[in-house]
């Protein structure tokens, strides 16, 4: 299960909402929220990500966790205009085997690139653009009912 949906489900369930209601909310099917809470379709667009953290009364902290989560579950990456051979060849070969590995060896490669390529996204709470969005938008939902 994908970051994204595993923390949809816990906070919908969290806010004690079904499925239908919360896509009724929405303006949603059912159907297409049981589906991104599977991971059978992609998170939603950062749009309907904002009004979905203001369904389910999300604080700005949570808000922001969710939207880190959609950001580590997309499916598809392109690697830049620029990538060397090595990481064509690197990147095809791992993602021949990722689906196979078990989770004590996916840990081992996570931190083995943690210890030589560290990474640079900022902590949850601490980028300020989209914490300043999500504030934005949870202040204009408590002005105006859904």
């Amino acid at each position: 299960m994908s970051p994204f949906a595993k923390l949809l489900r816990q906070f919908r369930l969290e806010s004690g909402q079904t499925q239908a209601a919360l896509a009724g909310r929405l303006g949603l099917e059912r159907g297409y929220l049981a589906s991104v809470e599977a991971a059978c379709k992609a998170p939603p667009d950062k749009g309907l990500l904002v009004q979905l953290c203001a369904a389910l009364g999300l604080s700005s902290i949570d808000a922001e966790r969710l939207h880190r989560a959609r950001e580590r579950s997309v499916r598809k990456y392109l690697l830049r205009i620029n990538a060397s051979e090595e990481a064509y060849e690197l990147t095809y070969e791992l993602f021949a085997i990722v689906h196979d590995l078990p989770d004590s060896d996916l840990r081992m490669l996570r931190g083995l690139l943690k210890k030589f390529a560290p990474t640079t996204a900022p902590a949850v709470g601490t980028n300020p653009i989209e914490a300043q969005e999500v504030q934005s938008h949870l202040r204009n939902s408590k002005e105006t009912p859904m």
